[in-house]
C-alpha cells in the first residue's frame, strides 16, 4: 500500500511541476500577446497618420495640377500679347521709317 502512496504521491508532484511549468507558459504567452498588442496598436497608428498625410499630398498636388495649368494658359496668353507686340512695333517701326525718309 505505501508503495502505491509513494507512486501517487510522486504522480501528484509530477503533476503539480507539469501545472506550475504550465502556469509559467501561459503567463509569458500573455505577456507576448500583450506586447504585440501594443505593437499593433503602434502600427494602426502609424497607419492612420500615413493615410493622412498621403491624402495632404494628394490634395497637394491636385492643387499644384490646377496651378500649373494655369500658369500654361497665362503664359500661351503671353505668347499671344508678344507676338502682337511685336507686329505693333515691326509696323511701328515700317512708319517711322516711312516718316524718315519721306516717301509716305
Amino acid at each position: 500500500m505505501s508503495r502505491i502512496c509513494e507512486s501517487r504521491m510522486l504522480e501528484m508532484e509530477s503533476l503539480k511541476k507539469e501545472i506550475c511549468c504550465q502556469r509559467e507558459k501561459r503567463c509569458c504567452l500573455e505577456e507576448k500577446n500583450a506586447a504585440i498588442c501594443k505593437c499593433l496598436e503602434s502600427i494602426k497608428k502609424q497607419i492612420c497618420q500615413l493615410k493622412s498625410t498621403n491624402e495632404c499630398l494628394a490634395r497637394q498636388r491636385d492643387e499644384l495640377s490646377q496651378c500649373n495649368q494655369s500658369l500654361k494658359c497665362k503664359i500661351k496668353e503671353l505668347e499671344k500679347t508678344m507676338m502682337k507686340l511685336r507686329s505693333s512695333v515691326d509696323c511701328l517701326k515700317q512708319r517711322l521709317s516711312c516718316l524718315s525718309c519721306g516717301s509716305c
